[in-house]
């Protein structure tokens, strides 16, 4: 029986896990309406025939699920528990959508799966939060450093070359007018003597 589901894909999945639940839906009608009819026996009509019954061959005894399959929170059952006898009006609309019944099953697991696919996401929206601000806060100063030594590197040699263009012709300019100055002789006044 593992072998059977084993390579399917979710869709094919889904139509195998809906025909099962048809077939238990049909053997649950047949003893409901054996127990209606007050221990009569009942003659199965023609669109509930011998092969809606799965015939189990296979003992599964660890029966491995795939590592993603939602875990159930149900207890497991110790026993065949009837279900509770619909109201003869509901009784009779329920033999007549078996169809209905497979269809909100498949809903119903549409939806669990889309509701686990969003804790799914919200948990990976989470974790990549997480590991984003943990790379931020590990790589972010040594960028930051980088970038910083970098600028204060440009920022030194653009000053520099700005003081040599713009500061040191009028510092030589001053240089030059003192020397000039200084070789030039002046008249020297002789002390006077009174």
């Amino acid at each position: 029986m593992n072998q059977d589901w084993q390579g399917l894909s979710p869709e094919d999945e889904l139509e195998r896990a809906d025909d099962l639940l048809n077939q238990a839906d049909a053997l649950l009608k047949r003893h409901q309406a054996k127990d209606d009819a007050g221990g009569m026996d009942w003659y199965p009509t023609p669109e509930l025939d011998e092969d809606d019954l799965p015939i189990l061959t296979e003992v599964v005894e660890d029966f491995a699920l795939p590592p993603d399959w939602p875990a159930t929170s149900a207890p497991h059952a110790t026993g065949f528990e009837r279900p509770p006898t619909p109201p003869p009006k509901a009784h009779a609309s329920s033999v007549q959508a078996p169809t209905s019944a497979g269809a909100d099953h498949s809903a119903a697991l549409q939806a669990a799966l889309s509701s686990r696919l969003a804790e799914k996401l919200v948990e990976l929206d989470t974790e990549i939060a997480r590991e984003i601000g943990l790379w931020v806060s590990t790589e972010m100063p040594q960028i930051l450093s980088r970038e910083l030594d970098g600028l204060a590197s440009r920022l030194q040699a653009e000053m520099q070359a700005h003081l040599r263009a713009t500061l040191l012709p009028e510092l030589s300019a001053r240089v030059g007018r003192l020397l000039d100055d200084a070789g030039a002789p002046q008249a020297v006044k002789p002390p006077s003597r009174t």
